[in-house]
């Protein structure tokens, strides 16, 4: 085992700059945690590559090719490879993304 993680709520803290870690890293493969405050977002952008996301804590919403989709904690949803999108924190949020 390389890394265990016991606790994801003490894993990261909010902070202004929208921190993240790397959780585990696998040859090309990436688990990523972020933290992010009510109000702040993550500007449109796109991937190289598929990228599950899920919701640890909070709310947010997210925006794919347009479309506006509410998540809360325990949503998972898989952005494809190329897709516009964003992620606005409606709450203190966290949430994983494996690359």
């Amino acid at each position: 085992m390389d890394k265990l993680i016991s606790d994801l709520k003490t894993e990261l803290a909010y902070a202004d700059d929208r921190p993240a870690s790397i959780l585990l890293k696998h040859n090309s493969s990436k688990v990523l945690l972020l933290a992010i405050k009510a109000g702040q977002e993550l500007q449109p952008h796109t991937n190289h590559e598929d990228t599950i996301l899920t919701i640890t804590e909070g709310d947010g919403a997210l925006v794919m090719n347009g479309s506006e989709h509410f998540l809360k904690t325990g949503a998972v949803v898989r952005i494809p490879a190329g897709v516009m999108h964003a992620l606005h924190a409606l709450s203190d949020i966290k949430f994983i993304l494996i690359r």
